[in-house]
């Protein structure tokens, strides 16, 4: 499952969640990463994954972004846009 997504201004890193169902917060599966993407391939074809993505800064972290649902049977790539941290 690949995440893309477009750097909000002035993030510095981001935080990846993923739960398995939609009301969970999810656990953070990446965190510092520098750019806007990343590529999960710790999954099961067939179960149901929940994304989050967090910016953050030397100010803090953004609001999360929408949560996107998952169930991959095949290669699959994902657009995300929120607000800048902080």
């Amino acid at each position: 499952i690949r995440l893309i997504w477009t750097d909000p201004q002035g993030a510095q890193s981001y935080t990846i969640y993923r739960a398995t169902n939609a009301t969970d917060a999810g656990t953070p599966i990446a965190q510092n990463l520098k750019n806007g993407g990343f590529l999960d391939t710790d999954f099961k074809a067939g179960e149901t994954y929940f994304y989050r993505i967090e910016a953050g800064n030397a100010k803090g972290k953004s609001a999360p972004s929408a949560t996107i649902q998952m169930s991959p049977f095949v290669k699959v790539e994902v657009q995300s846009r929120f607000g800048s941290p902080g």
